[in-house]
């Protein structure tokens, strides 16, 4: 579930049984067809504080379909990690 609120952005994805990400988006930039944000992250990390800045563009698709797409590490493994989501607008 991805859930935009102000100017952040949750995710909860069940099936993973991860925890709840929770990003603060600073848009960098938008045309009629995408929005692109640098999305900055805080978590844990050996009892300590830790950030990391991810890039995250949504795309308009059809009707009430967007693609989110993900670049960045993971924080939770040693490599970078592109991802793409297709979500709809719930309203």
């Amino acid at each position: 579930m991805f859930i935009f609120k102000g100017d952040s952005l949750y995710i909860d994805i069940a099936q993973s049984q991860r925890q709840v990400s929770a990003f603060k988006l600073v848009k960098n930039s938008e045309t009629k067809q995408s929005v692109s944000y640098n999305a900055y992250e805080s978590y844990l990390k050996d009892g300590k504080v830790t950030y990391r800045e991810v890039l995250i563009k949504v795309t308009k698709d059809k009707g009430k379909n967007f693609v989110l797409e993900y670049f960045g590490k993971d924080k939770d493994r040693e490599y970078n990690s592109n991802e793409r989501y297709t979500i709809r607008l719930v309203e």
